[in-house]
């Protein structure tokens, strides 16, 4: 029951973010419609959501923090350090989610990681029209 309820709770505040503004969505990465409709594909139990929702905002924490540190130094190569210091993150949080997380769950947790990281790292407009196009790829 819980769970119906926290994905009746995603879809509202998606619904919400997704009315506001046609042209350029409105939500932050982590809220828009593809990146929580992989989400809810999870199909979490009511005692895994919030050690998702903590780790996940961990991460999501942990990459603007590392975006902004990065964008001060003076390095020839920002977004190849960008791009490492990410996989490193996501590598930390597959192996968190993999203990919060049943071993069928994990395709699904995924694709949704991809599709957040897709979202973090590109402008919104450009990650609204990836996360809609059929050719994106699906982990089984």
């Amino acid at each position: 029951m819980e769970t119906k309820l926290f994905i009746s709770c995603l879809v509202l505040i998606s619904s919400l973010f997704a009315g506001a503004a046609q042209e350029v969505p409105q939500a932050p990465p982590w809220a828009r419609p593809g990146v929580i409709k992989l989400a809810m594909a999870i199909d979490m139990r009511a005692e895994q959501i919030p050690g998702f929702r903590a780790e996940t905002g961990i991460f999501v924490e942990s990459f603007y923090s590392m975006v902004k540190k990065e964008l001060r130094r003076n390095s020839v190569d920002k977004k190849r350090t960008i791009e490492r210091r990410t996989r490193k993150l996501t590598k930390k949080l597959d192996k968190t989610m993999g203990v919060i997380l049943d071993e069928g769950q994990i395709p699904a947790y995924k694709n949704y990681r991809d599709a957040l990281v897709l979202s973090l790292s590109t402008p919104r407009k450009q990650a609204l029209e990836i996360q809609s196009s059929p050719d994106v790829v699906q982990h089984h």
